[in-house]
Parts: C-alpha cells; sequence; structure tokens
C-alpha cells in the first residue's frame, strides 16, 4: 500500500479499502472522507488502479448465482 502513500489517506481509510477492495470511483468516494473536496477525478481514478494492481479486483457474486470452482 506504499503505492498509495503520496494520497496521504487515513489508517482508517485504508484499512477500508483493504476490506473492501472498491472497484469504482463512487465506491471510493464513500471510503475516503472528504474525497471530492481532496483529490480530483484523475486521481480518485489511479488510486483505483493501484488497488487494482495490489489486490486484484473484487468479484461481486450477483445473489442467486453460483461461483464455479
Amino acid at each position: 500500500m506504499s503505492r498509495l502513500a503520496k494520497y496521504d489517506l487515513a489508517k482508517s481509510e485504508l484499512l477500508t479499502i483493504l476490506n473492501l477492495r472498491p472497484g469504482s470511483t463512487t465506491e471510493l468516494e464513500y471510503i475516503v472522507e472528504e474525497a471530492e473536496a481532496r483529490y480530483s477525478q484523475d486521481q480518485l481514478e489511479e488510486m483505483l488502479e493501484v488497488i487494482g494492481d495490489v489486490l486484484g479486483r473484487s468479484e461481486v457474486v450477483e445473489e442467486g448465482e453460483e461461483t464455479m470452482e
């Protein structure tokens, strides 16, 4: 998560990002306090790219859908 250090996120924000792995800027805006005031849309997208690279993409399973393993 050192790649996100330049964004000066709070520890609680980083932990929530680790747990939820947001996949859209809208989700990220709910996690990061005052995201719209602190960061540009481009910066939020950069954060999502880093999150996806480091943590992988979160796969949401719709209710009623089965996953094949």
